[in-house]
This record gives structure tokens, sequence and C-alpha cells, in this order.
């Protein structure tokens, strides 16, 4: 039984794979980079390998203070490899991008008892055109969801083999360097939920100390060289004018209402939208339970936090698409029970596949 079940969810995982790969690669190149963000991105990533200043990115020759240089490390060395182009540009943050939806996967066969759940929530955040659209883009927000993706499954496997703390250390250090402070918040979740499911002990857990120094330790050893070499500069730079700033005021004019995410997933997520209401009201009734938990203290710690920013930019709603995905996704494994016939969700997921395609 439990070896057809592994066979399973092996064959799974590598469909999910295939599938995202097609859509994140599907003619990557064939679009110039975006202003500001792309451009911003492969400019830092192409000086980086011109200069040979690894360390101390920067930009037209000045120094680049604003994000940890993870992505530009992988991006500088495709273009050592393949040239700087396009498709260069975007190939790996799609590549690292494309690996969340198997490993969304992973994380529902951890939360969900029913398998099905697993797979629509997959499917589901495959078809996300938010998702879609902006993985494939030269930018760091697809490699951080990934990489708390892999922190998530981590996690949730050393409740029962510690050793996997030492994974979930590795991805937050990633996160660390990819993204920044972000990586505080999402951990920050992943901690409260561990609280709220009766998890704490795992805190206690040697692997996952030994996990976090030895993941830490290259963010920690590049935030104390920018510290060496720019001084008090660094911090007004990064921490204060491109991070903790943009939490309580206007930066670069890109401001909102609160409503502003709220009214982005209300333009972009459809049609799974539809199965967002009846998921969170399931979510609730399953409050108990670790899923039902998870759904919610991620929905709300980080749709809320976001809301209250001052700063308002429509990437930064990514990360809640893996919590929406999943309430989706078990909406409707609930309902094909209900039902006992999900042609017409195949129907529905052939189609949207083959119109972002």
């Amino acid at each position: 039984m439990f070896a057809k079940l592994f066979q399973r969810d092996r064959y799974a995982v590598g469909c999910l794979a295939i599938a995202s790969l097609l859509l994140y690669l599907w003619r990557l190149g064939q679009l110039p980079l975006r202003d500001w963000d792309e451009a911003t991105v492969a400019m830092v990533a192409r000086e980086m390998l011109q200069t040979g200043s690894w360390l101390h990115p920067t930009l037209y020759g000045e120094p680049y203070l604003n994000k940890p240089p993870l992505v530009e490390w992988l991006m500088a060395s495709t273009f050592a490899v393949g040239g700087v182009n396009e498709w260069t540009a975007r190939l790996v943050p799609a590549l690292i991008t494309a690996a969340a939806v198997p490993l969304l996967y992973w994380l529902g066969r951890e939360l969900f008892e029913n398998r099905k759940a697993a797979l629509w929530s997959a499917l589901v955040y495959l078809n996300l055109l938010p998702v879609a659209r902006h993985g494939r883009l030269a930018m760091r927000d697809g490699v951080a969801i990934t990489l708390f993706l892999l922190l998530s499954v981590a996690v949730l496997k050393a409740r029962h083999r510690q050793r996997w703390a030492v994974v979930a250390g590795l991805a937050f250090g990633g996160m660390m360097l990819a993204k920044g402070i972000l990586a505080v918040l999402l951990a920050g979740i992943i901690f409260i939920f561990l609280l709220a499911d009766g998890q704490w002990k795992l805190l206690r857990s040697g692997y996952a100390w030994a996990g976090l120094a030895l993941g830490c330790l290259p963010a920690i050893a590049w935030y104390a060289a920018q510290f060496q070499h720019y001084g008090a500069d660094f911090w007004q730079a990064h921490f204060l004018s491109q991070s903790l700033d943009r939490v309580w005021s206007v930066v670069e004019r890109n401001q909102g209402p609160p409503w502003y995410y709220v009214s982005e997933i209300l333009k972009y997520g459809w049609p799974w939208l539809l199965f967002w209401p009846g998921g969170m009201r399931l979510a609730w009734q399953n409050r108990d339970r670790a899923w039902g938990k998870w759904i919610w203290i991620g929905t709300v710690i980080y749709l809320g936090t976001i809301s209250v920013m001052g700063t308002k930019l429509p990437w930064y709603v990514m990360p809640l698409y893996p919590f929406m995905a999943l309430t989706m996704g078990s909406q409707i494994a609930t309902l094909s029970d209900r039902k006992n016939d999900i042609r017409w969700l195949g129907a529905l997921l052939f189609y949207l596949t083959i119109v972002l395609v």
C-alpha cells in the first residue's frame, strides 16, 4: 500500500514538474525586460560580471544596496555561460520558480489527509495567472517563494524526522540572501503556526539550531562585508530607505488604499477565486487541524501586514498565493468528493492551461 502511494506521489510530482517547466520556459526570451524591476536586476548582474565585484554589487557604477544579491549571483553566472540577453536573464529565476509547483504538492501532502486536496492545490497554483506571469520574470519574488515552500515542507517534515530542520535552516538562509527582510515575515508565520499547532518543542531541536546557523552564515557574512565596506550608509540605504521605510511610509510614490491587494486578487485571481471564500470557511471549520491553522495564520498575517504597509507594489502579494492555492485546492477536493464527478473541473483546468500557454 505505502509503496503504491509513494509511486503515485512520485508520478504526481514528476508530472507537475514537467508541466511547470513547460509553462515557465515557453517563449521565455520573447519580450524585452520590463523597465525598473527586471531591467534593474539584470543590470546589476551584468555589472557584477563585467567588473568582477560580486561581493559589492553596483548599478551604473554606484553601490547597489537595495537587496541581497543571491538572484544577481545566479543571473551573472548564467550570463557568463550563455551571454547577456532576455532568455539568460530569466532562465534561473524561472527554473527555480517552476520548482514551487511540485513543492506546493509536497507541502499539501504534509498538511492534508486527502491526497486529492494536495494535487488540486498544486494545479491551482500552476494556473494562477499572476503566478504564471510574474514567476517567469527576472526578479527575486519567485525565488523567494520557492525557498519559502522548501522551508515550509522541511519544517513540517521535521515534526517526524528532526534532521529535516537542517534543510529548513538552509532554506531560510537562502531567503535572507534572496529577499532580505521578507524572510523574517514569512519565517514568523511558520513560527506562529508551530506555536499554535503545539509543535514548539521543534524550536529546541539541535538540528533546527544547527541548520539555522549553517543557513544564515552566508547571509551574515554578506551583511558583515557590507557594513565593513559602507558603514552607516549601508544601514541607512538597505534597512531604512529600502526596507523599513516601506512599512510605515510611501517610497517612490508607490501608494494605495488598505484594500489595494484585495483589489489585485479580485482582478487577477479568476476563475479560481470562486473557490476562495468556501475554502476559507472550510479551513475555519477545520481550524483544529494543521492545514486549517496553516491557511488562516498565513493568510491573515501576510495579507494583513502588506495591507497596512505604506508602500504598495503589485508583486508584494505574491507570497500570499501559495496559501490561497491550498485554500482553493481544499475546497475543490471537497466539492469533487461530494459530487463524485470532476470532469467539469478537469475541462476548466485544460482550458486555463491552453490560455496561459
